[in-house]
């Protein structure tokens, strides 16, 4: 299992929580320009170890600042979305490969320049390695 096949794990994953449609998830090669509402996904590199390789993907959600300001109200409501979407484990199968991911860390962060701020959620992707 690839980084490209994890890109498509965390997609579907994002695209059933409802947060922005399908059309709104982005891995690197595709970001927009602009500041529209968006969810990016980043996969990070896997490393070997006895029974996972493992590695994190971080998923961010771009949120646009209004009048100059961050929307705290949705930044609230889209990290509570994350977190009680990733608090547990998630178990999965894909082309043969068994594999797990969870929530490591969210936080919050500004982009002041691009007037936006974002919520991130780094999980810890994991693919059975036996």
């Amino acid at each position: 299992m690839g980084t490209k096949d994890i890109e498509l794990v965390m997609i579907q994953a994002c695209e059933s929580l409802g947060i922005v449609p399908l059309s709104s998830i982005y891995v690197p090669d595709d970001y927009p320009e602009g500041v529209d509402e968006r969810i990016l996904i980043h996969v990070k590199s896997q490393q070997r170890g006895d029974i996972f390789y493992k590695g994190f993907v971080e998923v961010n959600f771009v949120c646009p600042d209004e009048n100059g300001r961050a929307n705290h109200a949705r930044l609230q409501e889209v990290e509570d979305i994350l977190v009680d979407a990733f608090r547990y484990d998630t178990v999965g199968e894909y082309r043969d490969d068994t594999y797990r991911y969870g929530l490591h860390s969210v936080q919050t962060f500004a982009e002041k320049e691009a007037k936006y701020h974002y919520v991130n959620a780094r999980l810890l992707f994991e693919i059975l390695n036996i």
